[in-house]
């Protein structure tokens, strides 16, 4: 059942720009004097017996050495967790982060970050859930007969290390454009049961951008996201509409009066279609998606993909953490 030469590859969550710093971790902290929790939740593949689940919280935080500069750190804390299948295939991660952003001019309208995420990761399969073709006795399935399967690391842990980096250009107080890189898995871990060094982890590299542009009343939210690791690729496109908008400028940290309502939709290629409906009221945002899969799956699925739910709370630390003078995107 299980070969010697094996690569394995990350989950996504359709809601990328709901999990920046799943995605990127100069993403963190890009808002100086400003705080985020956020948890997001996906479920995959609910046609399956046992659906494919993930969990993922995380916070950052903004802070600078010196009060005149207009750089400053930023630091992030990460935990995910995912179970799969019947053997309850897991895996559980802890990541910090540290990402340091500085102005590229004395507008004050270009920012460059870079970011570092170290972790350490678990992950574990429950064999007494698996049943195997050497339990069968002739007659019917004997749990009591060997696997003949050799597993000597069930549970095992690991280091993980990403890389990355962001670049936003604001054209006025509600116009922006960004877009960076990030480098997941660059050290190859070891993910094996067996005692070989053959299984790794592939390095993965995404690409991905967003912007926010004006259309008569309502803000267009277009993001794009491409990720490869090893043989596997992801494109996923589109965007959202900020609805009924009751909100300050894109650069302004004064998130009391916002009142918005958004709608999205994305394409994943080859792969599934994206609707997504989210909410911000003051300091909380919140979002649920629903991916409807179009691959040669379908038959199998009976098109029935997976759910996201999303939820943050930002809030401003003091007035004197902060510097109006710096653009500073709420994700």
């Amino acid at each position: 059942m299980f070969c010697s030469v094996l690569q394995a590859q990350d989950i996504h969550f359709s809601q990328h720009f709901n999990a920046p710093m799943y995605v990127n971790p100069s993403f963190n902290g890009l808002s100086p004097g400003m705080s985020r929790v956020s948890l997001n939740t996906k479920n995959q593949w609910l046609a399956a017996k046992s659906p494919y689940q993930s969990f993922l919280a995380c916070f950052d935080n903004s802070w600078k050495i010196k009060k005149s500069s207009p750089s400053f750190f930023s630091t992030s804390a990460l935990l995910y967790y995912d179970v799969a299948g019947d053997g309850n295939f897991s895996t559980a991660q802890f990541s910090p982060s540290i990402a340091y952003t500085f102005l590229l001019n004395k507008s004050f309208n270009s920012l460059l970050s870079f970011g570092v995420q170290p972790g350490i990761v678990q992950r574990s399969l429950d064999v007494s859930k698996l049943r195997f073709d050497a339990q069968y006795n002739g007659y019917f399935y004997d749990p009591t007969l060997s696997t003949n399967e050799i597993l000597d690391n069930q549970t095992f842990i690991y280091p993980d290390i990403t890389v990355g980096g962001y670049y936003i250009n604001f054209f006025d107080m509600n116009t922006y454009a960004g877009g960076g890189v990030s480098l997941s898995h660059m050290n190859k871990p070891i993910v094996s049961m067996k005692n070989t060094n053959e299984i790794r982890l592939y390095p993965k590299l995404t690409i991905h951008g967003e912007a926010r542009v004006y259309l008569k009343n309502n803000v267009f939210l277009p993001t794009f996201y491409f990720s490869k690791q090893g043989p596997h690729n992801e494109v996923l496109i589109g965007g959202r509409i900020v609805l009924n908008q009751i909100n300050v400028s894109a650069i302004d940290q004064n998130i009391l009066f916002r009142k918005n309502f958004l709608l999205g939709l994305y394409y994943r290629g080859m792969d599934a279609l994206i609707i997504y409906a989210g909410a911000e009221f003051q300091n909380y945002n919140i979002g649920i998606s629903y991916d409807m899969n179009l691959s040669r799956y379908t038959p199998a699925s009976r098109m029935r993909g997976g759910i996201g739910i999303s939820a943050a709370y930002v809030w401003q630390k003091s007035r004197r953490h902060g510097n109006k003078d710096i653009p500073c995107p709420i994700f």
